[in-house]
């Protein structure tokens, strides 16, 4: 027995909603969830070649289309329906890229810029010391003037 094959077109997808007659594919448009309208037999509008004018060239959106899923837990890390806390999965560089990529550090030099940082954040501040600790007495940066400054 040969494969059977399976039409591309929405009213086969499990992501076609026949209620809404639309994908639930959600897009993302400048902070807007928007839902395709689809018909049943509409072919698979994401699988479908576009031309781009700034590539001069027929693209998809293939590349573009991540899985991103969300669900809440309990206090005991079971799945609820109710109150908890929004647990959320999505594909390795859904937000961009890493910091490591933006600035092109390898994990040895961001340790090494955290450690920096770590240093740097316990040397005392400038005019600042502990408690009830008498004020330092320093010399005039001028020769002329022999005055010791408080």
């Amino acid at each position: 027995m040969g494969k059977r094959h399976i039409e591309r077109i929405c009213q086969n997808c499990q992501l076609f909603n026949a209620e809404k007659s639309q994908c639930s594919v959600v897009i993302l448009h400048e902070g807007k969830r928007i839902n395709l309208p689809v018909l049943a037999k509409d072919p698979c509008f994401f699988e479908m070649g576009y031309f781009d004018p700034t590539t001069k060239a027929v693209e998809d959106f293939t590349e573009d289309i991540k899985q991103v899923r969300f669900w809440v837990e309990d206090e005991n890390g079971k799945p609820t329906k109710g109150n908890g806390t929004v647990k959320m999965e999505y594909p390795e560089g859904f937000f961009g890229k890493s910091t490591e990529e933006s600035l092109g550090l390898d994990e040895d030099e961001e340790l090494l810029m955290y450690l920096k940082v770590l240093e740097d954040s316990k040397k005392p501040f400038a005019g600042l010391g502990k408690k009830n600790q008498k004020p330092v007495k320093r010399q005039s940066k001028t020769p002329s003037d022999k005055k010791k400054i408080r």
